[in-house]
């Protein structure tokens, strides 16, 4: 038998997952160098409410029911709640650009720039468990 003790909650020891990256070279500091932005996995939970919210039943047959994943809502949903810094819900922020939503914000701050969306929707799937292990595993099974 194993220690009990291990799996008390003062005993268990506390990660700190957040990553930070450089996503834009257009943002950057006073002095002139691209600010980082900060990532911190989303809670399972909250991923599965994610999943669900944008996923659709289409139709129920005798084998079963038909889905369908609404893919950009998903990833604009993952990415909105892995972005810890800049703060995409914040009011100030979203006024400095004319929106209302983070959605929007982030639509206007990366705009059509797509190494920027690649580079922020990348590090949202590896902080929330598609990363090189899920896309070895896809390769094989293609094979």
């Amino acid at each position: 038998m194993g220690n009990l003790n291990a799996f008390f909650r003062e005993n268990v020891k506390v990660e700190d997952n957040t990553v930070e990256r450089v996503i834009s070279k257009r943002m950057l500091d006073e002095n002139g160098k691209p600010i980082k932005w900060k990532f911190k996995p989303i809670r399972y939970t909250e991923l599965l409410d994610i999943i669900d919210k944008n996923t659709e039943v289409k139709a129920t047959t005798k084998d079963g029911a038909s889905t369908s994943i609404k893919t950009k809502a998903l990833l604009m949903d993952q990415a909105i709640n892995t972005v810890v810094f800049p703060p995409l819900k914040n009011k100030k922020l979203q006024d400095s650009w004319g929106v209302f939503t983070p959605e929007d914000l982030l639509n206007v701050m990366l705009g059509d720039n797509n190494n920027e969306w690649k580079k922020l929707f990348d590090t949202v799937q590896e902080l929330n468990g598609k990363g090189k292990e899920q896309d070895k595993q896809e390769k094989e099974v293609k094979n």
